[in-house]
């Protein structure tokens, strides 16, 4: 198969950004439309709000923090049929801490008894836990390309993932809701915790999302020079690895939930 994908264009659906507790992750669409234009590639980007219907798109994303708004979410995607069908058929899908939660089938008591339902395509509930709010380092994912990658974890959650459900990522440095591992991955489905926004921080994930959208391997796509961000990523990391304290530029989040 050839690696031109000068002319594809692609649909990129922003899902109700302000329903949950926002962190920045809308911006994983620009980076994600940034990444694929700088390939030729045109994306179309919409934003559902409210009462806005759902559309038939080749990718799906998702994000915010705290539970929330959760429950509220997972319906609105359980009542469109084109954000169901669309995922069953293989669009791709950027789940972000509270976006992943609505995936979920929903969150437990301590008896595991559901309080609030989600949307029930990945194998996992969530319960209350305690405060994670750190910085992370990934171990590299050789099966997706991926290098080490930095991020941000804040949430009071605690993953219970069936048996045989694979992460995302495993962590070298941090831990998250499954521990030395973070979030879910599921066919063409990225669940996270990881803030950031991930894309920015890590344009690799848009490569992947991209290869898997267009129906090639990310090897196959054109290839673009390093920039900025790789590099200073690779200066946060060392900073992390030698257990610097990181520096959290803007305000810092607090959950409610």
């Amino acid at each position: 198969m050839s690696g031109l994908v000068s002319g594809t264009k692609l649909t990129a659906a922003l899902l109700h950004p302000l329903l949950t507790v926002a962190c920045g992750d809308d911006a994983n669409t620009l980076a994600f439309a940034h990444r694929a234009m700088r390939r030729d590639i045109d994306v179309d980007v919409i934003t559902v709000h409210g009462d806005d219907d759902i559309p038939s798109a080749d990718l799906y994303f998702l994000g915010g923090s705290g539970q929330a708004g959760v429950h509220q979410l997972a319906d609105l995607l359980a009542a469109s049929d084109a954000f169901t069908d669309r995922v069953s058929a293989g669009a791709v899908v950027l789940a972000v801490d509270a976006g992943l939660d609505a995936l979920g089938r929903g969150l437990v008591d301590e008896r595991g008894q559901i309080l609030a339902p989600g949307l029930g395509v990945l194998g996992f509930t969530s319960a209350r836990g305690t405060l994670q709010d750190a910085t992370v380092v990934t171990r590299p994912v050789a099966e997706l390309g991926l290098p080490a990658m930095t991020g941000w974890v804040q949430h009071r959650v605690a993953m219970r993932p069936d048996p045989g459900v694979e992460p995302f990522v495993e962590l070298e440095v941090g831990h998250s809701d499954r521990g030395s591992a973070d979030g879910v991955l599921a066919g063409h489905i990225i669940g996270t915790r990881l803030h950031g926004p991930i894309l920015g921080r890590n344009p690799e994930v848009a490569d992947v999302m991209i290869a898997w959208a267009t129906g090639r391997e990310v090897s196959e796509l054109p290839a673009l020079p390093e920039g900025p961000q790789q590099r200073a990523r690779e200066v946060r990391i060392a900073e992390d690895r030698a257990g610097q304290p990181a520096v959290r530029r803007g305000l810092k989040r607090r959950l409610t939930s």
